[in-house]
């Protein structure tokens, strides 16, 4: 073929014989049409049947090569007389792994490159021609080098998931591996792929409902929720519904049967299962990554997760987030938080399965419907758990305070009315005759009302619900209800709502939200589930209770300030703790400057994403005729009338007082109510100003 001039091979004859025929070419006609080529499988074939030379690692002796010294590629003329094959098909690749598993001997090393080879090229082919029919034949596995039928093999896709030997496994080269259209072949020829999702757990290993994790998980919850608005994720799921199990070990089995290996952690789509205890060390190392996935949370939530998982106590957490300067309250309204009816059918099936596994690890021997409710209650290991609470404003509170008892509001006529005008018209009358309570602060109810609450609220209220000086009660839940013949009833929702079921039988109990009634709000269900009341009928008498079951919590020094003032000594505890409140509506401060003379400012202040345009009046009543040396700010009148020295203004007023031993008290109007917001002496009573009912100029 050296010493031969192709082109001469290559000029047009005429064929002569009965009829003449006019061919490309004789040498041409007969190479390609008669078996007079040599190749490597021994046999002369018409060289349209022979594969190039090139070919030959490939190819190997399974199919029919060029049996020729020459170059692995031929010159271009020389492939166009030989017309030799110079690809492989689909088919032909078919063909090749058929003749290998064939061929008598185990493959060699050189016959597995070749197959890894095959592979490589029949992946390329299939994209290529985009071939779907499917094929199942004989491929090599990983055990023992035996061939197995390809829809009996399978494939572990996964990097960190190593397939035990017992199991039948396509041999596959890394490079054909990490071949990005790998899934084509294994789909064509149906090798089955597996990964991580296609192994499940032992079911030779019993698992039980890990109720100290689902706890822990639910008191982060508002942390989560305030790191995520901290860096604007919103696309994540911190409200999914997350079923927590855990067992002395987990077992991965593929096939329900093969025995893969132990893990510490496993996710098996809403059931998240844990080797106990849940903060050993192993598995509380693989839990934050595992969480952040199935919550949608970024990969540097890890690193956060981790150390609130760690920490014992939620007041660490706090800690934290102050130091970081971030806010754990929703800093945003939510509209939706004012629903209140129809929404527990909608977790009905969540709260049994709750309620089931919490009940069936309660002890036996609660026989009673009150030992059921209060174990219950206590088992969710929350901060606010072990307690009823119920806020009110200021003048309310020290009304209160002063009778020691808490009516129903259908027994009180002289009180502040804090609620919604729409909300109450479209309460029961049966409502009216309970004092009722929470199970907790921080409630959407106490969200709306909080402080000077939002002119958002007008339009579906009809008014603007407020409370500007909240003050919480917090009562010993087991003291209360050791009460003899006290009628308590419990309620399954908000009781604003005429669809809410309440009684004290075991059937509501049993049917009460325990394991989210301490849930954050920005979860729907723990949004329903935290409006739960609990209620007592007529009122709450307090000579009924020791002074240590009776706390009150307050938001800020000036309300402790104004409480306290009441009183020469109360006999209940009050303490100033923030996180009773959600500090996100505006409210009327009280500050003394730190300079020489000493200056009093009064301001209505509101948080910087909040712009409100309905702020009310703001009035300094002092007991003296001449207060001050100077008065400033949003001022509309000063008048003096019996004794009383008298400032109106609008959002700030700020004033030198003349003594340190001033008396004086600060009311707020909205509306047609008006409200104490602090005082620093027992008897303040609000003094209509000489100007609110004459044409007199004020002084």
């Amino acid at each position: 073929m050296r010493m031969v001039n192709v082109r001469v091979l290559l000029e047009k004859d005429i064929l002569y014989s009965q009829r003449q025929v006019l061919v490309e070419s004789l040498p041409q006609w007969c190479v390609q049409t008669r078996p007079c080529i040599p190749t490597t499988s021994g046999q002369l074939l018409p060289s349209v049947h022979v594969f190039a030379n090139h070919l030959r690692t490939i190819v190997g002796p399974h199919l029919p090569v060029f049996a020729c010294n020459l170059p692995n590629v031929l010159p271009e003329l020389w492939q166009q007389f030989f017309q030799f094959k110079i690809e492989l098909f689909v088919e032909d690749y078919f063909n090749l792994l058929e003749r290998i598993h064939h061929s008598s001997s185990p493959p060699n090393d050189e016959e597995e490159q070749r197959i890894q080879l095959i592979y490589t090229g029949l992946i390329n082919q299939i994209r290529l021609k985009n071939y779907k029919k499917k094929k199942s034949l004989f491929l090599l596995s990983t055990q023992n080098q035996q061939f197995h039928l390809s829809n009996e093999l399978v494939l572990s896709i996964d990097k960190d998931l190593i397939l035990p030997s017992s199991v039948k496994q396509l041999k596959l080269n890394d490079e054909n591996v990490r071949h990005p259209h790998l899934g084509l072949l294994l789909d064509v020829v149906q090798v089955r792929a597996v990964t991580r999702a296609d192994l499940s757990l032992s079911k030779q290993i019993t698992y039980h409902p890990s109720r100290s994790l689902s706890t822990k998980l639910r008191n982060i919850q508002p942390y989560l929720f305030a790191l995520a608005e901290h860096h604007k994720v919103n696309d994540h799921a911190i409200d999914c519904d997350l079923v927590i199990f855990e067992a002395d070990r987990l077992e991965l089995v593929y096939n329900n049967e093969v025995f893969i290996h132990e893990v510490p952690v496993h996710l098996q789509q809403t059931q998240l299962y844990v080797k106990r205890p849940w903060y050993g060390e192993e598995t509380i190392a693989a839990l934050p990554q595992i969480l952040c996935k199935q919550l949608r949370l970024p990969v540097h939530f890890e690193a956060e997760l981790d150390r609130m998982l760690k920490e014992r106590s939620v007041s660490g957490v706090d800690r934290y987030f102050q130091l970081q300067n971030i806010l754990i309250q929703s800093q945003f309204f939510y509209p939706e938080l004012l629903t209140i009816g129809g929404t527990r059918e909608k977790f009905a099936a969540q709260i049994d399965r709750d309620n089931n596994n919490l009940f069936y690890h309660l002890p036996s021997s609660l026989t009673t419907t009150t030992d059921l409710f209060l174990a219950a209650l206590e088992a969710q290991d929350s901060k606010w758990s072990g307690y009823v609470y119920h806020f009110t404003h200021l003048e309310n509170a020290v009304a209160i305070l002063r009778e020691r008892k808490l009516k129903a509001r259908g027994h009180i006529t002289n009180f502040k009315d804090c609620a919604a005008f729409n909300v109450i018209k479209g309460t029961r009358s049966q409502v009216k005759d309970f004092a009722r309570f929470y199970f907790r602060p921080l409630t959407p109810t106490q969200r709306c009302n909080e402080n000077l609450s939002s002119s958002e609220l007008i339009s579906r209220f009809g008014n603007r619900p407020m409370c500007p000086v909240p003050i919480f009660f917090r009562f010993n839940l087991r003291s209360l209800l050791a009460i003899e013949n006290l009628r308590w009833k419990v309620s399954l929702g908000n009781m604003a709502s005429p669809h809410t079921e309440f009684d004290c039988t075991s059937e509501i109990v049993r049917k009460f939200d325990f394991h989210y009634v301490y849930a954050d709000l920005r979860t729907e269900r723990g949004k329903y589930a935290s409006q739960q009341e609990f209620l007592i009928e007529t009122e709450l008498d307090f000579d009924l209770l020791n002074n240590t079951d009776i706390e009150l919590f307050v938001q800020n020094e000036n309300a402790y300030k104004s409480l306290s003032s009441f009183f020469e000594t109360c006999r209940y505890s009050i303490d100033i703790d923030s996180q009773y409140f959600f500090n996100y509506n505006g409210q009327v401060n009280v500050k003394y400057s730190q300079t020489t003379p000493t200056k009093i400012s009064i301001s209505i202040d509101y948080p910087k994403k909040s712009s409100d345009d309905t702020l009310g009046q703001l009035f300094v009543q002092i007991k003296s005729k001449t207060p001050t040396k100077t008065i400033t700010g949003n001022l509309l009148g000063v008048f003096e009338r019996d004794g009383i020295y008298t400032i109106l203004g609008r959002q700030r007023i700020s004033f030198v007082p003349e003594s340190e031993l001033l008396q004086y008290a600060v009311f707020y109007r909205y509306d047609t109510q008006i409200w104490l917001v602090y005082t620093n002496y027992n008897d303040p009573i609000f003094r209509v100003p000489a100007r609110e009912e004459s044409d007199d100029e004020p002084l």
